[in-house]
């Protein structure tokens, strides 16, 4: 039994691989929903009830959740590129700088 779920379980770098981009894949979407406008309702919110961020001034406040999104967007792409092989790191950093 133990042979069918050795053969059946990923290895360690595969599920290794999968979480990093998952994560990656999470921060990238929740990133272009703020840039996008579809999240700005929940993040304006978020911001009015929060103890310190409540006490922005409206202009600032306005823009947070596009900063935040922005933030996010280069979270995952930076995670991202932790899971490319090393051979083409550096080209990938060279892309986003």
């Amino acid at each position: 039994m133990t042979d069918i779920f050795d053969r059946l379980s990923p290895s360690m770098s595969f599920a290794r691989f999968f979480a990093v981009i998952s994560v990656s894949l999470v921060f990238i979407w929740f990133g272009a929903m703020n840039i996008e406008g579809i999240a700005r309702p929940i993040a304006l919110s978020w911001i009015s009830g929060h103890p310190l961020l409540s006490l922005l001034p409206k202009n600032i406040s306005s823009i947070l959740p596009a900063f935040l999104g922005g933030f996010q967007l280069l979270v995952g792409i930076v995670v991202a590129l932790h899971a490319v092989p090393s051979r083409y790191k550096q080209y990938s950093y060279t892309l986003i700088i």
